[in-house]
């Protein structure tokens, strides 16, 4: 990162903030500081007629800071709560704000654009937008949830990878960002094979494999995770109270069935 997150400048009555933290632009607490800092220096009878705010070359932003909304649910309400804290002072700012879209905008990048009071964009492939248009639905970014939304699921498996399960149909179509800028999205259902464990015995019948505490209270409802089924890697996820999904690789089935049937024995 370079030392200051934005540079300022004040051109023929413009006040120009150009943003470049030397990687994504990313909306980080000090990249945020920043930019308030900014507003009220040229807001407050500062000599500026409007504010220009522009990325660097290929860049805008990517969005909030992955290693801040990687790090736990207060880390990801206070980053969040800060960027909307600014991007409302956008729309309540005395002066005109211009945003140059000098390339990817995507997640809070795609925000701040939508809350200028114009937009400028350079030419060139950059994909501008937010995942939850792209796919129709939220993305969890906490760790271990699961978000649904009509026959749509999204399961966080770290701060830039999901696990996304959808209705055959819908899967070639999504074309989702992430906060750090265009991404891969790899269909895997030829690989993966899902399973439902469903009843009052649902937890301990998991239990003869799974190193996890299943108890309500430790794995509640709408909680995913990657984890060991014995020694097949699976990602559990607990859709309701007594009934939970698996999510594995087709060549591990004969082996997780064979450890379920095993289990099922001592269960009854």
């Amino acid at each position: 990162m370079t030392e200051q997150p934005i540079r300022s400048e004040l051109r023929d009555g413009v006040a120009i903030a150009h943003l470049d933290d030397g990687k994504a632009n990313a909306f980080s607490h000090a990249m945020i500081s920043a930019l308030r800092g900014h507003l009220d220096r040229w807001g407050a009878d500062g000599g500026a007629k409007a504010v220009l705010l522009a990325g660097r070359p290929g860049v805008l932003s990517g969005g909030f800071d992955l290693k801040v909304m990687g790090a736990g649910p207060n880390e990801v309400h206070g980053l969040v709560a800060a960027g909307a804290e600014l991007f409302c002072g956008f729309l309540e700012f005395p002066l005109p704000i211009v945003i140059a879209a000098t390339g990817h905008a995507v997640a809070a990048g795609a925000i701040a654009l939508l809350a200028a009071d114009a937009r400028l964009g350079a030419a060139g492939k950059f994909r501008i937008g937010l995942s939850e248009v792209a796919i129709g639905m939220t993305l969890p970014t906490s760790p271990s949830q699961a978000i649904t939304q009509n026959a749509h699921a999204a399961l966080w498996l770290g701060p830039d990878e999901w696990l996304l399960i959808a209705p055959a149909d819908a899967v070639s179509p999504l074309r989702p960002t992430t906060p750090d800028g265009p991404a891969a999205l790899v269909d895997v259902s030829h690989r993966n094979c899902g399973l439902i464990i469903s009843g009052p015995d649902a937890a301990r019948l998991l239990s003869a494999g799974c190193p996890l505490n299943l108890d309500p209270a430790a794995f509640p409802v709408g909680t995913s995770t990657r984890t060991l089924f014995g020694k097949a890697e699976i990602v559990l996820w607990r859709t309701k109270p007594e009934t939970f999904r698996l999510e594995f690789w087709r060549s591990f089935a004969p082996y997780v069935a064979g450890l379920l049937s095993e289990a099922l024995r001592d269960v009854d």
